[in-house]
């Protein structure tokens, strides 16, 4: 049977990341935003409204990032994404 519990580390450095982020105030809803903004840009292609959704799905995207600490579910839910507007 699988832990339910994080191991220590995990709480650690999850503890870190939320004191790292509230000392960088709003550097790090800047960085968000500016990261969204990015991500819509690059699907100008699709056009204005699949653009706002691209920045919705990158806003949501960073925040998984940003709550994980890792890229891959990121990573996972665009690919998901993908697929089903391809289906």
């Amino acid at each position: 049977m699988l832990n339910p519990y994080p191991p220590a580390w995990f709480a650690a450095t999850r503890l870190e990341q939320r004191k790292r982020a509230a000392r960088q105030g709003g550097t790090a809803a800047v960085a968000a935003s500016a990261s969204a903004l990015l991500f819509a840009a690059y699907h100008w292609w699709t056009g204005i409204p699949n653009m706002l959704y691209a920045a919705l799905f990158g806003a949501l995207a960073m925040q998984l990032y940003r709550r994980t600490g890792v890229l891959w579910p990121a990573v996972a839910l665009h690919y998901f994404a993908d697929l089903a507007a391809l289906a």
